[in-house]
């Protein structure tokens, strides 16, 4: 399963998918994409990406500061 999969497989409760997409290290371009999920106006793929986010940066991955500045300018749209 890969990234677009885990997410749009969540359902608000189960993180297994999560988990185990989590579990490999992101690159940029992964991140990138689970950046646009952020950025999408459903809750639960906003709540999946965020969550593979945080997962990334708590096993002490990192983001570029154009990562960075996509996520703070969505902060005031993020419905969760």
């Amino acid at each position: 399963m890969g990234i677009e999969d885990a997410i749009l497989s969540f359902d608000g409760k189960h993180v297994a998918n999560l988990k185990a997409i989590s579990s490999k290290a992101f690159e940029t371009k992964a991140l990138d994409n689970i950046i646009d999920f952020c950025e999408n106006d459903k809750p639960l793929l906003q709540v999946a990406a965020t969550w593979l986010i945080k997962a990334h940066l708590e096993k002490g991955g990192g983001l570029s500061l154009k990562q960075i500045d996509r996520l703070v300018a969505q902060i005031p749209e993020l419905s969760h």
